[in-house]
This record gives structure tokens, C-alpha cells and sequence, in this order.
């Protein structure tokens, strides 16, 4: 199966609000084959990636100044306003709503905050010890203006806060340090301060990388990993979950 193929029809058609079984009746599957095959090669489901398109596609819609939460709800496809409302709120962080409001708020903070410190360290866990990742980007080009931001994720689809992350300015290289025992998806992303600010919340146009498998954290692991920055590709998952809000809760911690 090209799992390319199949996200790239998805993308084109989430208006169409496709079933399992009409997609898999368009690539010639059993839709049980589909659904195995497809959260074999991308770590999430159809559901999960579906759900986070929408999301998407809501976030592009807010970013339209002349549009509206109501036009936002209208370009997710969703089939109730309170499914996307709760949707919305639990893969970025805030309601519509607030999303819209704090735009302009939160895109200055990233850009003054991290200016300021260089490095920004987000953590969703209270451990103290645990392993350590090493972690070295390699980008295409050289741009001063960049923000990368690094993260272990539980989900293959980054639909919550990372358990351990990193913004870095100027840098290309860190260390994860005190991550709790378990299984992660390391995804990278990046931000150009120099873009418009609608670019800092949606990132599809934006280099980035990602392990296809989970790295596997013991207390005394120390992996070292070196990712090639590169441009989105269909099968990528969307990202939604809002990088400025995470440094922003990172200082308050």
C-alpha cells in the first residue's frame, strides 16, 4: 500500500467526510487491511489523522481574519458545534474562541521570549531523572531567524503536549534530559520568526522530521539521534497543538 497515495486522497476529500469503508472501497482494500496497514505505517489511526485535519483546517480557517469561530466550524467538517468546540480545545489548548484572541498575544511572546533565552525547555512530567535523548538537526539551508522545536511525543499524532520539549533559536542541537520510562515519537518542527505570524500556528509549510520508530526510554538510556530537516510530506501528521502556547506554559512553570 503508498501510504502517500492514500493521505494525499484523504487531504483532497476531508470535506467529502469519508468513511473506512469508502475509502477502502476506493483503493481496493477490505477496510480492515486499510485500517491495519495504514496505523502500521503512520502509528495512528484513520480517525486520529482525520480528526487532527480537521483541526487543521479549522486553525487555517481562524487564521483568516475576516473569518469567523462559525466559519471555522463550517471548514472542519465536524457534524455538531460542540464536538468541535471539544475537538479543537483538547488538540490545541484553547477554545476557538481564544485561539482567535490570542494570535497576535502569543506569537510576540514566542518571538521576544525566545530572542531573549535561546533555549526553551516545556515539561509535562514532574520526574527528575530518567534517560536522556541527544539530538542534532541537520537543515537543508542556513537561516539565523529559526525557531526548532523539538518534542517526545506518546502519540504518533502530536495531539497533546509532548512529554519532554525543547524551542531553540540559533541551534541545532540539545539534549532531552529527565524523561520517565516509556515509549515516545520524537517529531521536530520549525518556525521562522521572519514569516507572518499566521505561519508560527500553521505549520504545514514549515521544515521538519520524525523517527518512524518509537525510541524506548529506560531511567539510564542515552540515545543519540540525528534527524534530516525537510519539507512535509502528505503522510506527515498534521501538527495542531499550539508551539507558542507551549513556550509560553513553559515559563510559568
Amino acid at each position: 500500500m503508498e501510504i502517500s497515495k492514500v493521505c494525499h486522497y484523504i487531504r483532497e476529500n476531508i470535506d467529502q467526510n469519508l468513511s473506512l469503508d469508502q475509502l477502502a472501497l476506493h483503493f481496493g482494500y477490505s477496510k480492515f487491511h486499510l485500517s491495519r496497514t495504514f496505523k502500521q505505517q503512520t502509528g495512528y489511526s484513520y480517525k486520529q489523522y482525520v480528526e487532527a485535519l480537521k483541526i487543521e483546517r479549522s486553525i487555517v480557517s481562524i487564521l483568516n481574519t475576516e473569518g469567523s469561530s462559525k466559519d471555522a466550524f463550517i471548514d472542519s467538517y465536524h457534524e455538531s458545534t460542540g464536538t468541535f468546540s471539544n475537538t479543537f480545545k483538547k488538540l490545541t489548548g484553547l477554545s476557538p474562541n481564544l485561539y482567535r484572541r490570542s494570535l497576535a498575544p502569543l506569537g510576540k511572546t514566542l518571538m521576544h521570549v525566545i530572542k531573549h533565552k535561546g533555549l526553551v525547555v516545556y515539561r509535562n512530567t514532574s520526574a527528575r531523572e530518567g534517560g536522556k535523548v541527544y539530538v542534532n538537526l541537520h537543515y537543508p539551508d542556513v537561516h539565523t531567524e529559526r525557531v526548532s522545536f523539538i518534542g517526545l511525543f506518546k502519540n504518533a499524532i502530536p495531539n497533546s503536549a509532548p512529554v519532554v520539549g525543547v524551542a531553540l533559536y540559533k541551534q541545532t542541537n540539545c539534549v532531552l534530559d529527565c524523561i520517565p520510562k516509556g515509549s515516545y515519537y520524537l517529531l521536530v518542527t520549525e518556525i521562522d520568526l521572519t514569516a507572518d505570524i499566521a505561519n508560527y500556528f500553521w505549520l504545514n509549510m514549515n521544515y521538519r522530521a520524525k523517527l518512524d520508530e518509537q525510541v524506548h526510554i529506560y531511567p539510564h538510556t542515552e540515545a543519540h539521534i540525528d534527524l534530516n530537516m525537510r519539507l512535509s510530506l502528505p503522510e506527515d501528521p498534521p501538527i495542531v497543538v499550539n508551539l507558542p502556547l507551549l513556550v509560553k506554559q513553559a515559563l510559568s512553570k
